[in-house]
C-alpha cells in the first residue's frame, strides 16, 4: 500500500492530460475534490471535539480548519471554471459528509488513516501541480498549478504531523 504513494505521481502524469481537460471536465473535478475536503473537514472538527489531549486538540482542529478552506478554494475554482452551475454529482456530494472516523477507528487507527489519506493527497496534488505547470490546459495551467501547489503544503503539513505522531507512538510502545 506505501508503495501505491510512490508510484501515484508518476501514474497521475501519464493520465492528467487524458482525464483534466475540458472545462466541465475540470470544474466536476474540482468540485469533488471540494466535496472530499468537506467531509474531511468535518471528521477532523469532530476528531477535536473527541479527544482529551489538547495537542491533539489543537492540530486536528488546524487541520479541520484547513480542510475547511480548501473545500472553500476548490468551489470557488470549480465555479470559475465551470460556471455557477458547476458539481460533482451526486458521488461527488457523498464525500461532503462526516463518516465519523474517530469513533469507528480509535485514535491510532484514525492517526494512521489521516497519514496515508494525506501522504496520498500530497502526492496527487504535487504531480498535477507540475502538470498544470507545464501545461496550459484551456488557458487554466497557472491557477491550477498555483491551486494544487498551495492546497498541497498543507497536504505536506498534515502528512509530516500525522507521521510524526504515529512515529512518537510506535517509540512508545
Amino acid at each position: 500500500m506505501i508503495a501505491d504513494v510512490a508510484r501515484l505521481p508518476r501514474f497521475l502524469r501519464l493520465l492528467a492530460p487524458l482525464a483534466w481537460r475540458g472545462r466541465q471536465t475540470i470544474a466536476r473535478k474540482l468540485m469533488g475534490f471540494s466535496h472530499t475536503e468537506q467531509g474531511s473537514a468535518l471528521d477532523m472538527f469532530r476528531a477535536a471535539e473527541l479527544t482529551d489531549d489538547p495537542r491533539l486538540r489543537r492540530l486536528f482542529y488546524r487541520h479541520g480548519l484547513d480542510e475547511a478552506r480548501h473545500a472553500q478554494h476548490f468551489a470557488k475554482v470549480a465555479k470559475e471554471v465551470g460556471g455557477p452551475e458547476a458539481n460533482a454529482g451526486h458521488y461527488g456530494r457523498m464525500h461532503a459528509i462526516r463518516q465519523d472516523l474517530y469513533e469507528r477507528l480509535g485514535l491510532v487507527r484514525f492517526v494512521a488513516f489521516v497519514w496515508l489519506s494525506e501522504s496520498r493527497a500530497k502526492a496527487q496534488f504535487e504531480a498535477l501541480s507540475e502538470h498544470f505547470a507545464a501545461h496550459d490546459t484551456d488557458g487554466l495551467g497557472d491557477s491550477l498549478h498555483h491551486l494544487f501547489e498551495e492546497i498541497g503544503r498543507d497536504e505536506h503539513f498534515h502528512a509530516s504531523y500525522s507521521k510524526q505522531l504515529l512515529d512518537e507512538w510506535r517509540k512508545e510502545g
